[in-house]
């Protein structure tokens, strides 16, 4: 382990077990460990559990480590192989339970070395990710030495990849744009969101989504055509694929009549998005903003805090934490940018998580604006990052959160002041009824501060 860094075939063999356990000494496992991931790869993981996770009744050594045997299970079945295993006795001591899975784990790296069917570390890491889930915590999660590099360039707010920067969605029979990066050759050439993709290169489209992403990805500089339909007309665009870089925030002035409304796109809380949202509310003159977390999936606390800071009253409560010593109630800085009294409305999704569902509701409860759109996902944990041996890394719920009311979000997630959702017939139209009615509240909001 690293330390902390702040989502057939059938073969039978059947083994004594303490035998087993006493042919791999430390020695061995010390050994194995130096050339790929093994058994204490997952004790690893298991240490930063027993000393961190916020609810230590949920850490039980042999039923933690059952659940890691049973991703061992899954990991062979994916190959089309059986792995069958002896449970671990929930009455067995600590050390005789370590043994046990030692004894388990490298009969399955033996049968996995048989078939060749996989890549190093995969078994240590299938069985540390089926431990980790067990828990049922939003927060509580495996990450592979990709997803963990990945996490890492989100939490800077830079994202750089390559294509036309559209992200494309499943709906019924409909693949559709959810959203067009700013800047990007897609946005240049024209594609709007909710445009109806009909086919790609002259080929029809169907309804593998992963396909249809492979098509429309490929090598920089080389053109791609799109088919698209967007009500009732049917447009083609040609596009040259470059670099992508994903923005941390988008933004625009939007004018009904006499009003001009901020709108703020936001895709995540990472560290860069403090001043990008600041920027944003000092360079334009309106009269309402609408904050879009829509699709958020959260983000670093201390920028939830003072992102906060710029629309709620230094006195708010913003969540209270719920941890092993008790409860604390986090409360907010009011920032020199404070827009107090500036008309507020928040869209959400069921893809909103974790810092932007704590936003959304310390809004509600402080009645500063209007919360629309649809439940959040309900995955709104305090967790920090491990980095792990080999390049992975793991997450750790260290606190639950609630509301400053008390409410659960976990697993509930929070309700829309004004529930709308996307419908099919939405897309087909190519109408956002979510940011249109978003629009609708904040005039009124603004016309009720007149009176």
């Amino acid at each position: 382990m690293k330390g902390r860094a702040k989502s057939i075939h059938v073969f039978l063999a059947v083994f004594g077990i303490f035998a087993a356990a006493s042919f791999f000494s430390p020695a061995y496992v010390e050994a194995e460990r130096s050339r790929s991931a093994g058994a204490e790869f997952v004790f690893d993981a298991y240490d930063i559990l027993r000393r961190d996770f916020y609810d230590q009744e949920r850490i039980d050594l042999p039923v933690l480590l059952n659940a890691a045997l049973t991703g061992l299970s899954v990991a062979f079945e994916g190959k089309d192989v059986l792995f069958v295993f002896d449970e671990i006795p929930m009455d067995i001591a600590p050390e005789g339970a370590k043994k046990w899975f030692v004894a388990e784990f490298y009969r399955a790296r033996k049968l996995a070395r048989r078939i060749g069917q996989f890549e190093d570390n995969e078994l240590a890491f299938a069985a540390t990710d089926a431990m980790l889930n067990s828990l049922h915590s939003s927060h509580t999660f495996f990450l592979t030495p990709q997803e963990y590099e990945a996490s890492r360039i989100r939490e800077c707010g830079l994202v750089v990849t390559c294509g036309i920067g559209i992200e494309i969605r499943k709906e019924d029979d409909l693949i559709y744009i959810h959203r067009v990066y700013a800047d990007s050759p897609a946005d240049r050439a024209g594609l709007l969101r909710l445009d109806v993709i009909v086919a790609v290169n002259g080929e029809e489209v169907g309804d593998d989504l992963e396909y249809i992403s492979s098509r429309v990805r490929g090598e920089r500089g080389k053109s791609v055509d799109i088919s698209v339909k967007r009500g009732i007309k049917g447009l083609t665009y040609t596009i040259f694929r470059d670099d992508i870089v994903v923005k941390d925030i988008e933004k625009r002035i939007v004018s009904r009549g006499s009003h001009n409304i901020l709108y703020i796109h936001l895709s995540g809380f990472a560290e860069r998005f403090v001043y990008r949202v600041r920027g944003a509310l000092l360079a334009h003159k309106y009269d309402a903003v609408i904050f879009d977390l829509r699709d958020n999936h959260g983000g670093l606390l201390w920028v939830l805090e003072a992102i906060s800071g710029f629309f709620l009253r230094g006195d708010t409560e913003l969540f209270v934490e719920i941890t092993e010593s008790g409860e604390r109630g986090y409360f907010i800085d009011e920032l020199n940018v404070a827009l107090t009294k500036v008309p507020l409305a928040v869209l959400i999704n069921n893809s909103s998580a974790s810092a932007s569902e704590i936003f959304a509701s310390a809004v509600q409860e402080a009645k500063r604006g209007v919360v629309l759109g649809e439940t959040s996902s309900g995955a709104v944990e305090v967790s920090y990052k491990y980095e792990l041996d080999f390049g992975a890394g793991m997450g750790v719920a260290i606190c639950e959160v609630l509301t400053s009311s008390g409410k659960k979000i976990e697993g509930v997630g929070v309700t829309p002041d004004i529930e709308v959702k996307l419908e099919v017939e939405d897309i087909i139209r190519g109408e956002d009824v979510q940011l249109t009615k978003a629009i609708e509240a904040v005039i009124e909001l603004v016309e009720k501060n007149k009176k």
